[in-house]
């Protein structure tokens, strides 16, 4: 087969993704998500934060709002024994995943128009367009303003006397801003894709144990007021902002080397399941969801191409604030339309034409085709998935014609071989396919060339009995 591989591509399997999710009768093709896939270091990518005025007015306008649900839902609870983290929130769109009493809403208002009040000279002076904001930088610049944020969440939920809110606001700005400009000053000193998020982690780690407050002025629980003073809360609101900054795709993972042991050990659950050979048909393959179509009910096809993955590093620098500009209005009003003011962001009607979207969009696209130099072993391809409106499932089916045979892994079960061919029978007679046809390979050990080998065999078809398949 050594001659033909560059004309086939190969996917591995496990027994049970064909006996259990039988993929293999069905003619499917599952497409993972990014967080399935079995590298951490899948699509790495430095995020950061580049907007205008009234994107980082959102921003802060979101941070607040879900610091105060947090607070607030803990409240009602009555110390309860779990907090209730961020992570349950729509942190992206807060307002709207929340059925608010008018009360709830006009606090909430009361509290962003309070910190507006204080706070625009600041936010426009010091995140202005032109500034690269790091996620971990963003941490500590959220970790020094924290304090006063929740100073003035507690002068309207707790109702603290107006002078002794004030004075308190008055006399933290002084000191936090001085602070947040000496950080930002060593920040930007160390600024490059390397070196600045780890001087920035640093300083968010020296920070993260100091408290921020006396918690005598919050009547919270120990477990709240740890979680909401030690900068925890802002830990988990900024990792997730980041995290949400991905490939928006599914991914099925194929591979042009079939002989290296390692990928049948990890892939197979040690060489006991096959690998499914598929023709190259001009480096594409085309999908659809419905299985009985007609000529009068064609299928919903898509047609995927192969990509080859670089194993190299490759810097993917992705700005947040560009990531979600084509998502549904209710979170672009979020994001780009000021609360207060209505003003919109200059990307609002015209983000398509932007450069610098157009080249964070690129950004995304090209993550799920770079891996590390080490995993440059397995010679994957893949197909992307693209996430739209229209792809509801991650579950594709295609047609036979594409698959050309089967190896079986050295430790494949007779029984189960017997399945599979079985399998391959029934799939011939439905697609009119002759059943000689079908390629069957046997994997062995290649002891003189240290790998895998394959030799080809005949079936002589018998239907299996019910006995056969138990």
């Amino acid at each position: 087969m050594a001659e033909e591989q560059n004309k086939y591509f190969y996917r591995f399997r496990k027994l049970k993704h064909i006996f259990e999710y039988k993929e293999l009768e069905n003619l499917e093709i599952y497409f993972a998500s990014n967080e399935e896939l079995n590298d951490p270091m899948e699509a790495y990518k430095t995020v950061i934060f580049q907007g205008d005025s009234i994107m980082w007015h959102n921003l802060f306008k979101n941070y607040i709002l879900c610091l105060s649900r947090c607070l607030l839902a803990n409240e009602l609870k009555g110390n309860p024994k779990k907090i209730i983290k961020i992570s349950t929130f729509n942190i992206l769109n807060p307002i709207d995943d929340f059925v608010y009493t008018n009360a709830y809403y006009d606090l909430f208002v009361e509290i962003y128009k309070t910190f507006r009040e204080y706070f625009t000279k600041y936010i426009d002076d010091i995140f202005k367009q032109d500034n690269k904001v790091t996620a971990e930088a963003l941490k500590v610049y959220l970790l020094i303003i924290h304090v006063i944020i929740l100073e003035i969440i507690a002068s309207h939920l707790y109702k603290k006397t107006a002078n002794e809110s004030i004075e308190f606001i008055k006399n933290a700005i002084k000191g936090n801003i001085d602070s947040l400009l000496i950080y930002k000053r060593e920040i930007e000193l160390h600024y490059n894709e390397t070196s600045c998020p780890v001087v920035a982690m640093q300083f968010f780690d020296d920070l993260l144990y100091t408290p921020l407050i006396d918690k005598t002025r919050f009547p919270l629980s120990e477990k709240l007021h740890q979680y909401i003073f030690y900068g925890k809360f802002i830990d988990e609101y900024v990792n997730y902002l980041a995290n949400f900054v991905r490939a928006k795709n599914y991914i099925a993972s194929f591979n042009t080397d079939i002989r290296n042991p390692v990928m049948w050990s990890h892939y197979t659950e040690n060489h006991n399941g096959i690998c499914l050979v598929y023709k190259n048909m001009d480096n594409k393959m085309e999908f659809f969801k419905n299985d009985t179509y007609t000529k009068n009910r064609p299928p919903k096809n898509i047609t995927l191409e192969f990509k080859k993955i670089n194993y190299e590093y490759k810097d993917n620098t992705i700005n947040f604030f560009y990531s979600f500009l084509d998502d549904d209005e209710k979170t672009k009003d979020n994001w780009y339309r000021d609360f207060l003011t209505n003003n919109k962001s200059k990307l609002y009607d015209d983000y398509k034409t932007n450069e610098h979207y157009i080249q964070n969009e690129k950004n995304l696209l090209t993550l799920p085709l770079y891996k590390t130099k080490q995993w440059s072993y397995e010679e994957e391809y893949r197909l992307i998935l693209p996430e739209r409106n229209e792809i509801k499932d991650k579950i594709y089916k295609y047609d036979f014609h594409y698959l050309d045979g089967i190896i079986f892994g050295m430790k494949t079960p007779l029984s189960k071989k017997l399945k599979i061919i079985n399998i391959i029978k029934k799939l011939c007679d439905k697609n009119k396919k002759d059943f000689s046809t079908f390629n069957f390979y046997q994997a062995f050990l290649d002891t003189e060339y240290q790998n895998i080998n394959f030799y080809k065999f005949e079936v002589t078809y018998t239907p299996l009995t019910e006995q056969n398949n138990e």
